[in-house]
């Protein structure tokens, strides 16, 4: 009889707590709905602020998502700092007609929350010195929470552009 009592004793509480905790957010769940959130609409601002050629507004978007010191991974590995950037998507030779992300792949979080990873897919529409590409491109960015708790984009990597199925 004890045992049988210790065990149904364990076996409720247990069933009692799975329940109770497959119900509430997670810490983790909400920081994956806010980094999502966060990818999709610096995409689709990065979008307007790449139409725009105008470096302030392209400056103002970068200060908004990118924290300073950022580096982008080009397709060909050739890195970019943020100076860099700005004068690719200034320039006349990129011509940006549309971005949208199409997935979120992962979104891991790392050093205790302060450090997330997130792996996008997008579809890229675009010119490169008139030539079109129409593209499905995996991103790996890594971000940093600042210490007002707002996110900033420090590293972030395009793979290879597939063509759409």
């Amino acid at each position: 009889d004890l045992i049988r009592d210790w065990s149904s004793d364990v076996c409720s509480s247990d069933l009692t707590h799975a329940h109770a905790t497959a119900h509430a957010p997670t810490q983790q769940a909400m920081a994956t709905e806010e980094l999502s959130t966060l990818v999709k609409t610096m995409v689709a601002e990065g979008v307007e602020a790449a139409k725009s050629k105008d470096g302030p507004t392209v400056e103002k978007y970068m200060g908004t998502y990118m924290k300073e010191g950022s580096v982008i991974i080009r397709p060909s590995g050739n890195p970019m700092d943020l100076a860099t950037w700005k004068g690719m998507l200034t320039s006349e030779d990129v011509e940006v007609v549309s971005d949208e992300v199409v997935s979120i792949d992962t979104v891991i979080e790392l050093a205790a929350g302060q450090v997330a990873v997130v792996v996008y897919t997008t579809h890229s529409v675009f010119k490169y010195k008139g030539t079109p590409n129409d593209d499905i491109a995996k991103f790996s960015a890594t971000f940093e929470k600042q210490a007002d708790g707002k996110w900033m984009c420090a590293h972030n990597h395009r793979g290879t552009g597939q063509k759409p199925a």
